[in-house]
């Protein structure tokens, strides 16, 4: 097939076998995600069995896009918008858990995804440094404590006390 014809659209945002959108509109992505996210909640926090959900946001390592609402809404530029806009969608589904009455027998892990994208340059990458001058070494794809070590929050009311920090290690490889 001729890859070149543009009216051929091949992104597609997906829900099990049903196209959500296409070509999928990243400027808005987050907020469909995260309305997503809320739904499922509403949907089984009231069934007989557990439920597992996974949330995977787009612009973890570099930022790739911002919603128009979360534009120039930080001091840390592009980076600072789309953590800006990552804290809102949290907020949205930890709010959910609350609504649903269900906040304190869930458990959350929290993780950054690997390291930072090498070709961003240490200045514009912005995740490496843990502490003013204390910049790791490496970057997404290397084995380098700057590719590997993330930060990470584990929440469950009631059962991990609040504010602990732990050392150890714990994996969430992908």
């Amino acid at each position: 097939p001729d890859q070149s014809d543009e009216s051929k659209q091949y992104c597609i945002l997906m829900a099990n076998n049903t196209i959500v959108e296409q070509p999928t509109i990243y400027s808005n992505l987050t907020s469909v995600l995260t309305q997503h996210a809320v739904d499922f909640i509403d949907g089984h926090a009231h069934g007989e069995k557990p439920f597992f959900f996974y949330m995977s946001f787009m612009h973890v390592h570099t930022p790739l896009f911002t919603s128009p609402a979360f534009v120039n809404v930080s001091q840390g530029g592009r980076s600072g918008d789309n953590l800006e806009e990552m804290d809102w969608a949290v907020g949205r589904i930890l709010a959910a858990l609350d609504a649903n009455n269900i906040a304190n027998d869930t458990l959350i892990f929290f993780f950054s995804d690997n390291g930072p994208y090498a070709e961003e340059g240490c200045d514009n990458c912005g995740r490496t440094a843990f502490a003013p001058g204390q910049r790791l070494k490496g970057s997404k794809g290397q084995t380098y404590e700057g590719g590997i070590r993330v930060p990470g929050i584990a929440r469950w009311p009631g059962t991990i006390p609040a504010g602990v920090v732990s050392d150890n290690v714990v994996s969430a490889l992908d």
